[in-house]
């Protein structure tokens, strides 16, 4: 029986068992590259985790962002929906009043009106101005942020209508009797303005409300753009 006519026993060893002879056999180089590579496998792995973690606290500090908005905006729009039929009807009852020329003097406007039904409802923008701090925008839906911006900025403009355009009478300034017909009607056209302002700001309100339920709903990740889930519009800015 020559050599070649023997048959030597295959053996067979898992990937495991291959690696720890390897390990075990001397073979530093070997070893060298296996201990390396492990190493590569723990710092990435380390990675991911530490990744995962950071994508969570992001998911989660979007949803708190969009909540409080959420609480903030509807309730703004409950102080702007009381504000808006009363201030319609006063500008009404002022056109009837200035025709009929029974506002004719500066004390009896005041008395009758007032000055507080003539400015807009207080409304906040607190949530907006803590986002903007705390880094919650970046992780919000475009979509969202730009309806969220423009809802802010209406706010804005509408306070700043009132600090700009309020006329004379309206801040409590007193009037000569002959110059009162002129003056109501500055302050009838001013409701108008602010009448106008106001509901636009309230279809901003009923808007962003409706995106801001979408996401909410959508819960897990903000980021994701609920709005085409929801079949809604990405316009800009409801209850």
């Amino acid at each position: 029986m020559n050599e070649a006519s023997i048959e030597y026993p295959v053996e067979h060893l898992s990937l495991r068992q291959r690696v720890a002879r390897l390990i075990t056999s001397g073979d530093w180089m070997a070893r060298i590259l296996i201990e390396s590579a492990l190493i590569v496998v723990s710092i990435l792995s380390a990675l991911a985790v530490n990744e995962w973690h950071a994508a969570r606290a992001d998911r989660e500090l979007a949803v708190q962002a969009l909540s409080a908005f959420r609480r903030e905006i509807a309730q703004n729009r409950a102080r702007l929906a009381d504000a808006v039929p009363y201030r319609l009807g006063l500008r009404d009852v002022l056109v009837r009043m200035n025709d009929d020329g029974s506002l004719a003097t500066a004390d009896h406007f005041h008395v009758m009106v007032g000055v507080e039904p003539l400015r807009p409802p207080f409304v906040t923008s607190t949530v907006w101005e803590t986002s903007l701090t705390t880094g919650a925008i970046p992780h919000i839906d475009f979509e969202i942020v730009n309806a969220l911006s423009l809802t802010y900025s209406l706010q804005e403009r509408l306070g700043e209508l009132s600090r700009s355009s309020m006329p004379a009478l309206a801040r409590g300034t007193s009037v000569a009797p002959a110059d009162m017909p002129a003056a109501v009607r500055e302050v009838i056209a001013y409701l108008g303005d602010l009448s106008r302002s106001e509901a636009e700001l309230l279809a901003a309100y009923d808007e962003v409300l409706r995106m801001l339920d979408a996401a909410l709903a959508a819960g897990d990740d903000p980021s994701a753009t609920p709005l085409a889930q929801a079949g809604m519009p990405a316009g800009p800015p409801r209850e």
